[in-house]
């Protein structure tokens, strides 16, 4: 019979304080796994590295791909403070003080064309998923 390292109770009987089903669950420690109960296991993963469950796969996924955005973000950020620094220490741009009109015509017009496409097949690619 399993019980939980903390308050002794048996997997699967009534707690005896909460009156619920014990269900145990892995927490590592540093040194060795230990099994808790759902109390004991809220109350002590502030102290503890808590091991993934294999329950719910999409939870981890989900954090994973939250992970990875924030590296994309910070990976851009950086980017940007790097390249920002390299440009100012050029000197600032020196604008003529009677700029000359920039000509746009048809490719404008192509561009946000190419943009719709691109955006239509998106949406397809997602809605045959």
């Amino acid at each position: 019979m399993k019980s939980c390292h903390y308050c002794g109770s048996i997997e699967g009987k009534p707690r005896p304080v909460g009156r619920y089903i014990v269900e145990l669950k892995p927490i590592d420690d540093g040194e060795s796994e230990k099994m808790a109960c759902q109390s004991c296991y809220r109350s002590e993963q502030r102290n503890f590295i808590i091991k993934p469950s294999n329950d719910n796969p999409m939870e981890r996924s989900f954090f994973k791909r939250v992970q990875q955005a924030v590296m994309k973000i910070f990976g851009i950020l950086m980017f940007m403070v790097i390249m920002t620094s390299a440009l100012y220490a050029q000197g600032l741009p020196m604008f003529p003080s009677n700029p000359e009109a920039a000509p746009i015509d048809g490719g404008l017009g192509l561009l946000a064309a190419a943009g719709g496409a691109y955006a239509y097949k998106k949406l397809k690619e997602r809605k045959a998923e």
